[in-house]
Parts: C-alpha cells; structure tokens; sequence
C-alpha cells in the first residue's frame, strides 16, 4: 500500500464477521439481491417481481439477505416481499 493509504484493517476469525459484496439488479421489474465472499463463492441470493415497488421491497430484502448471511444459511431462492414492505407503496 501507498503511504497515504493505509492497509484495511484485517477482522480476525474470532470476532465472527467477514466481509462479503453485496450485489443489487434493479433494472427490470424482476428485481436480484445477491451476496457473495471477496473470492466470488455465492453466499445467498434472492429474486422477485418487484413491478414497480422496487422502493419498498429492496432495504427489507436487503435486510433478510444479510440476517442469511450472518446465520450461515446459504440458501438461494424466490421469496415473496413481506406485508409491511408492499404497505410502503
């Protein structure tokens, strides 16, 4: 690394986080959220057919994403988006 730019800072096992990317497709009214290690190993994924409450879906979606994440559930799948999130309409 440069003098300007410091090292990142390394997490250690024992602290129970990693980093990980977090990738989001809202282009289309199907809409992507997916999550995967630095090496590019998927972690979790998760689609639906937003329409046009991609606003209202995606943090939420995000949200349970990361909870499967964390939990080491590495599920990939459809779900439906919750009623409180289509409420936000």
């Amino acid at each position: 690394m440069t003098a300007d730019r410091p090292a990142p800072a390394s997490r250690s096992a024992s602290d129970g986080r990693r980093p990980w990317l977090l990738a989001i497709d809202t282009a289309t009214s199907q809409v992507v959220v997916a999550a995967a290690a630095l090496d590019g190993t998927l972690l979790g994924a998760t689609t639906w057919a937003a329409g046009r409450t991609h606003g209202a879906q995606l943090l939420p979606a995000v949200g349970r994403l990361h909870e499967r994440v964390r939990k080491g559930t590495t599920e990939v799948g459809s779900e439906r988006p919750s009623r409180s999130s289509t409420a936000a309409r």
